[in-house]
């Protein structure tokens, strides 16, 4: 899977997605889950195209899910 679109020249560009595309790539995960983080700020950070649309780069949003991972169950752990 790409994380970035190449633009034909040297550099190469985000790929961008709407929240309901995050959640279409991450199992169990809804648009209000997703709404909770941002306004916990627990979630990936998201860019505000204006009030009422954001957008995810999915490589920030990998990167959030890698911290996440666990190896074992605790159920006395904090969760970040």
């Amino acid at each position: 899977m790409t994380t970035s679109v190449r633009t034909g020249r040297s550099e190469t560009l985000p790929q961008y997605l709407s929240p309901a595309q995050v959640c279409e790539r991450i199992p169990g995960m809804t648009l209000r889950k997703l709404a909770d983080h941002r306004e916990k700020g627990t979630g990936p950070v998201w860019v505000e195209i204006d009030a009422r649309t954001k957008a995810y780069d999915w490589a920030d949003v990998v990167a959030w899910l890698e911290k996440r991972k666990r190896s074992q169950t605790d159920r006395f752990a904090r969760r970040p």
